[in-house]
């Protein structure tokens, strides 16, 4: 008896993942993920450098990241500077602290990174590619984040209009910078 609800079960799973399998959203049978090892959208550290400053109050300092878009869609950025792809871009991000950090200067004095609201591009990430950025090196200060937000190819469709209204991020952490 007990092999017999078992052998049930174990086809009423499999059922319920091949008829998921036929939906073209996300399940725990089909994974979005091109590399299941990694997130979806992540960032990862490129290089130490000096790089032209965008704003006055920046250094002449800066670190280069990537973002991966580990998926089967495209993804959509807020950017702007760049018009092809060999080029950098600056990417539309913010500069947050790090949950317990407590940060020892001014608040003013926190980073606030590319804030865009207006006259920005809507750049797309094709699945498996990725995008490089600079950002300034105070950006990354001790006990400071990146964040860049993203929308997903099917959330531009219908309703949204492609405004990148619904919004996700990827964060970039101090702590994940090399040690050198």
């Amino acid at each position: 008896m007990k092999v017999l609800i078992l052998t049930f079960f174990i086809f009423s799973l499999s059922f319920v993942c091949l008829a998921q399998t036929n939906d073209k959203t996300p399940s725990a049978c089909n994974d979005v993920r091109l590399d299941v090892r990694k997130p979806s959208v992540f960032i990862t550290f490129e290089k130490f450098g000096e790089r032209i400053p965008t704003r006055e109050d920046e250094s002449k300092e800066g670190i280069w990241l990537r973002l991966h878009n580990n998926t089967k869609w495209k993804i959509y950025l807020k950017t702007y500077g760049a018009d092809n792809e060999k080029d950098e871009y600056q990417v539309s991000h913010e500069v947050q602290r790090m949950p317990g950090f407590e940060w020892k200067r001014k608040e003013s004095e926190l980073p606030i990174g590319y804030r865009i609201i207006k006259n920005y591009r809507v750049r797309e990430v094709e699945s498996g590619k990725s995008i490089l950025f600079s950002i300034p090196k105070e950006n990354l200060a001790d006990g400071l984040a990146v964040v860049v937000s993203f929308s997903y190819e099917w959330e531009l469709l219908g309703d949204s209009g492609g405004d990148l209204s619904i919004q996700h991020q990827a964060p970039f952490w101090a702590t994940d910078l090399p040690n050198i």
